[in-house]
Parts: C-alpha cells; structure tokens; sequence
C-alpha cells in the first residue's frame, strides 16, 4: 500500500528511481515538450552521467537510518470517517 520511499521520506530513505526512469514517464505520457526546460535539460544530464543519481539502498548514508510508519491516508481517511458519523454527518 504505502511504499516509504514514494510518501515524502525525502532524503531519509534510498530511491532506487533513475533519471531514465524519469524521462521514460515523461516520454510515455507525451510530456517532453510540455515539462519545463530546465528539469528536461537536467534528466537528461542527469542520463548522461552529468549529476549524481541519488543514494542506492546499498549507501552506507543509510547505515542509522530507520523509518517507522505511524499512519496512512487510509488511516487518516478511515478515522475521519469515523468521526463524522459520530457527530451525525453522513458519509459515504
């Protein structure tokens, strides 16, 4: 459900994304010449080996690094949910 590098970990948690992968999304939703220069310019430096990829799982960066999830949007969703009904709003 709520893999912990795609939930705004930030720079906490290994990307295992590429620059490749990036323009790939770009390439296949027709977005290349929509996107604005600069980030097209740099993922496809970013591909040429110009900028660093970032950290692989493997980086020792990650060595003291934990990640703990305490909630989702399910969650959150499910709780509110919740608490609507219990002051009589109807949910659906």
């Amino acid at each position: 459900g709520d893999p912990p590098d795609l939930i705004a970990s930030g720079p906490t948690l290994p990307d295992d994304s590429t620059f490749d992968d990036a323009i790939k999304i770009l390439e296949n939703k027709n977005l290349v010449s929509e996107a604005p220069i600069r980030l097209v310019n740099y993922l496809f430096e970013g591909r040429q080996g110009k900028w660093p990829e970032t950290p692989e799982t493997s980086d020792p960066v990650f060595g003291n690094s934990a990640f703990v999830m305490a909630g989702s949007n399910k969650t959150a969703l499910q709780a509110s949910r919740k608490e609507a009904e219990r002051i009589g709003l109807t949910t659906f």
